[in-house]
């Protein structure tokens, strides 16, 4: 019988923890224009599930939490947090 194959994360080789600093452009939002209340994405690539669990694994070890007082814990919150962060930038 084969072996099966796993598709966990390879956690053998660990990526160098550090920090980013990258630059957004941020538009302008005019008055009554919709604002989305949902966003679905799916991470397609290996590149995108790694950065979002780096980012998740930063936030989780600096004990970061949302507006709303609560741990950052998933990759939406990841996003969540993110959002909030830019919105406190204006």
């Amino acid at each position: 019988m084969a072996k099966k194959t796993s598709r966990r994360a390879d956690t053998t080789s660990p990526v160098a923890k550090g920090t980013a600093i990258i630059e957004v452009p941020l538009g302008v939002v005019g008055n009554g224009e919709y604002l989305s209340r949902h966003v679905e994405a799916r991470l397609k690539t290996r590149e995108q599930q790694l950065a979002m669990k780096r980012l998740l694994r930063g936030l989780q070890q600096t004990g970061a939490t949302t507006k709303d007082g609560r741990p950052v814990q998933r990759p939406g919150e990841v996003v969540r947090w993110m959002l909030e962060y830019i919105s406190d930038s204006d």
